[in-house]
């Protein structure tokens, strides 16, 4: 690969849509993004190929470990890419997610090695670049170490605050799954035009819940 296209992948997978954000709520990563696994998987196979062809994932080891009463399930990956018909050296990834003990009861999580494996996938995507702007802090300036930082482009005026009446009419047009004269989920579009913090969309993820919750057709 030429030296200018080092981060050639790295570009085309840095940047998350919207779309596949969810605001974690509650428990020790509270108010941190979760990131939908479907669209990990969605980017490999638009930037190298369909699985199996231009990429793989292999589980080469799971276990578990013992502490304070609890037991949670590793699992170790390898991810590998084909570019122009060469398949990369394996690319490592471990995982981990709760089995057994508190917060289960005396269950155990079925879904455990399925969240450890997707947790895995994840690690091994991250050294290629994938979601890198959710890794870095928040508007850091992701640009080779021979490029200058650019200057700052001028801030566009804040726009009025929503009423309570606009406010809930796009809560209601998110509830119902409606899109926006641009195609866009009323969610994205607010979080375009508006730039709320994580506390406003996390409140306004928790309303449009309850407003689907109160709206759903009785059976």
């Amino acid at each position: 690969m030429e030296t200018d296209d080092n981060l050639k992948y790295w570009e085309a997978l840095r940047a998350v849509p919207e779309e596949a954000k969810k605001r974690i709520q509650g428990g020790k990563l509270n108010g941190m993004t979760d990131i939908n696994p479907v669209w990990r998987l969605r980017m490999l196979t638009d930037i190298f190929g369909p699985v199996g062809f231009g990429w793989n994932v292999c589980e080469v080891e799971r276990w578990t470990n013992e502490c304070a009463g609890e037991v949670a399930a590793f699992v170790k990956v390898e991810l590998t890419i084909c570019i122009n018909g060469k398949w990369s050296q394996p690319i490592e990834g471990t995982g981990g997610s709760k089995l057994c003990g508190k917060g289960h009861g005396d269950g155990v999580n079925d879904e455990a090695w399925k969240m450890a494996t997707t947790d895995a996938i994840s690690v091994a995507c991250k050294s290629l670049g994938m979601a890198a702007d959710i890794y870095f802090e928040k508007g850091a300036y992701l640009g080779t170490k021979y490029e200058s930082k650019p200057e700052s482009s001028p801030k566009k005026p804040a726009r009025k605050p929503l009423t309570d009446d606009q406010y809930w009419t796009i809560v209601s047009n998110e509830g119902k799954g409606l899109v926006t004269k641009l195609g866009w989920p009323y969610r994205t579009a607010w979080i375009e035009n508006y730039k709320p913090s994580e506390e406003e969309i996390a409140k306004f993820d928790h309303d449009v819940d309850l407003w689907r919750a109160a709206n759903q057709p009785q059976k």
